[in-house]
């Protein structure tokens, strides 16, 4: 979610306006002048739906590597496909935090590709995406150290 904070130029003098937008992958609200918060589901760009569907595909693949893991109890070869679909969902989150910033040039955001403007707040979930990321990777790092034979 990238939240942005902005006070029009020509009311700076007049009067204090507080404004917020916050813009994310499933909706966009809107607080203006302290009123009630109001939500849309927003336009994507293209590059928005390719994010959002690598970050289901993701999660899909992580929750299918849980159960090959639990089920690897009984069923040992179960443990060489968890690993490959883990991998598979690595990717998926690392290519979808490659592609999101690419649609960074919608009207709501104001910015160019993979540069936000400069009166912007990032908002606390994108942090947490790339945070579990890396958490995702160093995860299947441990993992394969410690699963791998020998």
């Amino acid at each position: 979610v990238i939240t942005l904070f902005f006070r029009p130029p020509s009311w700076s003098s007049v009067c204090v306006c507080v404004c917020s937008l916050t813009v994310g992958l499933v909706r966009q609200c809107q607080t203006i002048h302290g009123r009630e918060r109001t939500c849309i589901p927003p336009r994507l760009p293209p590059e928005w739906v390719t994010t959002l569907f690598f970050i289901v595909m993701g999660i899909i693949s992580l929750t299918v590597t849980c159960g090959l893991l639990v089920m690897s109890h009984w069923h040992r070869e179960a443990t060489r496909y968890a690993r490959w679909i883990a991998f598979t969902g690595m990717v998926l989150f690392c290519m979808a935090a490659l592609i999101f910033p690419i649609g960074f040039y919608i009207s709501e955001v104001g910015g160019q590709p993979y540069k936000l403007p400069n009166n912007t707040v990032v908002g606390s979930s994108y942090v947490l995406f790339v945070l579990s990321i890396f958490f995702t990777i160093v995860g299947l790092l441990f993992a394969g150290k410690v699963c791998l034979p020998g």
